[in-house]
């Protein structure tokens, strides 16, 4: 779980240990501040509720980012490049995946262009046209116009050298079927 995950329970944890904090104090701790002393009592009563927030700090500033891999599964989209890198993961070994090794000494990126090239003939895509900051669906007029480049982390149209979407997307769920 990340760190950052883990302040929400954290902060929840604050939220209830303020609100209960003089229940806290003398239910659990009555016997035990009684014995040692008055000022214990403050320390108990504040102290909690300061601890959980002093660790819903620590956990949202100095956390780890949530991994890619999470943010992803949240998100239910997937980079293309990542879906090829999959694809060709489930394929490697069969004769689809020879395909998209192709003839021998094509390099990783390569592979990884053949594999998105599957995909980009058979599931919707979404796709950012720089400089737009907009995910708009691929049209699918294009598409036979397309093919991966960089290592599936783009699409240019064949015969061009520029590309055309710098970031292409797809859905976990398309993938999986």
């Amino acid at each position: 779980m990340s760190t950052r995950l883990l302040a929400i329970p954290t902060a929840i944890a604050a939220a209830v240990s303020w609100i209960f904090r003089e229940t806290i104090t003398h239910w659990f701790f009555g016997k035990v501040v009684d014995e040692v002393n008055s000022n214990a009592e403050i320390l108990v009563e504040y102290g909690l509720p300061a601890a959980f927030v002093v660790a819903t700090v620590y956990f949202v500033l100095n956390g780890s980012d949530v991994p890619a891999s999470i943010s992803n599964q949240l998100a239910r989209k997937i980079s293309l490049r990542d879906a090829a890198s999959e694809l060709y993961t489930k394929l490697r070994g069969t004769t689809v995946g020879g395909l998209m090794e192709g003839p021998t000494g094509t390099t990783p990126d390569g592979i990884l262009d053949n594999a998105a090239a599957h995909i980009l003939h058979r599931l919707p895509l979404e796709v950012k046209r720089p400089p737009s900051t907009e995910w708009e669906p691929l049209d699918v007029l294009a598409r036979p116009g397309l093919t991966a480049c960089h290592g599936a982390t783009g699409l240019k149209f064949i015969g061009s050298n520029d590309v055309e979407f710098t970031e292409v997307r797809l859905r976990i769920k398309d993938l999986e079927r």
